[in-house]
């Protein structure tokens, strides 16, 4: 019993001395970081006093930028969002420190506003709030024993981005962000550091392909003196496939059915039909796509896509109409009488548009007939027979005769007409298809 109850006392001896070691570890290291941090900032630091590096020298502050993601590239409202990482580099000789007098600590974190920290801002922001850290109150920085302070922070930033969509949707754009000091010149200047991109987040419908960064000095917005800045070039490369399979193939695929309905016979009474039905699905593909097309009011930068879908609306209109054209041709009941029009549609067009045949037939048609009429007027005159007059030139005879001729006659007319249509909308496909590829070729 004595043995088991001294095995209790020595274990809490051990626990206790154990607990009172670290209690004094941890005092130790709180008492060597508030020593530190009252070397530091109890003998007179300034936070409102810019770090002097020399006499007549700016101090350099050093930004490294991350990019994060983009987030969107809005066409209509020119700007581009994204998110970043920014870290800034300076250094302060107010803040140095021997680490071997501190407990060997080599680094303090602090709070952001009990140090002196560049003033930056996003100078060419869309929203409201442009200070870079947008949260000071929840930013830290760190010092290191020599003075250097490194600041580090993340901010979602929407720029404004002049956009160039001649070329859409085969375009690039540049891009621009702007990180203005409020320091004047002789006394911060930003330096550009390490700028990169994480690829793993890289946007649907674009590529970044290049960031850069470079250091100028501007006049201030009043105009009194100069401000150092970083420009910060984005090259985005649009990727093309989304617009090509919603859009243009869509768009080309409309316009071939437009063509097509050439081969739909005139009397089958679908031909109009078919037009009307292929012109109202280009207005509400129009309507669908207005939000995916970029706006712009700029006669020079109308992208060749717009242009292209305008032109495929004009054509089926053209269509449409070419084709109530050849239905009216086909019911007519007219003789074409003109020996230069018969030769021009029966001979010379119908050759044209492959209907040498039908043009010949009725070009011996129509001699037969005159020579059947010539002969039975010369046999009339000859033998005076009053019967065989009235026989052949009842009203009911003459009347059925010039039907079928005329029928013929028109419906061949009607025929020719609507091959030549064929033909030259066929061609004027070709042309805007060529001229649609001509124009990214030349402009690339």
């Amino acid at each position: 019993m004595a043995g088991y109850i001294l095995q209790w006392f020595l274990a809490f001896i051990v626990l206790y001395v154990q607990f009172h070691l670290s209690s004094g570890e941890n005092a130790t290291n709180q008492s060597s970081w508030s020593r530190l941090s009252s070397f530091l900032f109890d003998g007179g630091y300034d936070i409102t006093e810019i770090p002097l590096v020399g006499d007549d020298t700016p101090l350099p502050v050093t930004l490294h930028l991350t990019l994060q993601s983009i987030r969107e590239v809005n066409e209509k409202e020119q700007s581009i969002t994204g998110t970043s990482t920014l870290t800034v580099v300076w250094e302060d000789e107010r803040l140095t420190w021997n680490p071997g007098k501190h407990s060997n600590l080599t680094v303090l974190t602090i709070p952001y506003r009990k140090v002196w920290t560049p003033s930056l801002s996003l100078f060419n922001t869309n929203v409201e709030t442009s200070r870079i850290p947008p949260n000071p109150d929840d930013t830290k920085v760190h010092v290191r024993d020599d003075g250097q302070i490194r600041m580090e922070t993340v901010f979602r930033h929407s720029t404004r981005c002049t956009m160039d969509l001649t070329l859409f949707p085969f375009d690039s754009q540049i891009c621009k962000m702007i990180i203005a000091s409020q320091d004047i010149i002789t006394n911060v200047v930003l330096i550009p550091g390490v700028f990169i991109h994480r690829a793993e987040d890289r946007p649907l419908y674009w590529d970044l392909t290049s960031l850069v960064a470079e250091s100028r000095s501007r006049e201030n917005r009043a105009g009194d003196h100069a401000v150092s800045d970083l420009l910060v070039i984005m090259h985005l490369e649009r990727l093309p496939n989304h617009y090509i399979y919603t859009i243009i193939l869509p768009v080309t695929l409309i316009n071939a059915i437009g063509i097509w309905t050439f081969f739909i016979p005139l009397k089958s009474g679908e031909r109009v039909t078919t037009c009307i039905s292929v012109v109202l699905g280009v207005t509400v593909f129009q309507i669908v796509i207005i939000d995916v097309m970029p706006q712009t009011t700029r006669s020079g930068a109308i992208p060749p896509t717009i242009k292209y879908l305008t032109m495929t609306f004009i054509t089926l209109a053209v269509i449409m109409m070419c084709s109530a054209m050849s239905l009216n041709i086909t019911y007519q009941r007219r003789r074409i009488k003109n020996r230069f029009l018969r030769m021009l549609f029966f001979r010379i067009l119908a050759t044209m548009v492959f209907k040498r045949q039908e043009g010949l037939r009725k070009m011996t048609e129509r001699n037969v007939q005159s020579a059947k009429s010539d002969g039975q007027d010369l046999n009339r005159s000859n033998n005076f027979s009053l019967c065989d007059e009235t026989r052949d030139n009842t009203p009911q005879v003459i009347q059925s005769r010039e039907n079928v001729s005329e029928e013929n006659d028109m419906e061949l007319v009607a025929t020719i007409v609507d091959r030549i249509f064929l033909c030259t909308f066929l061609v004027i496909e070709i042309c805007m298809i060529f001229m649609f590829r001509a124009t990214f070729s030349n402009d690339a």
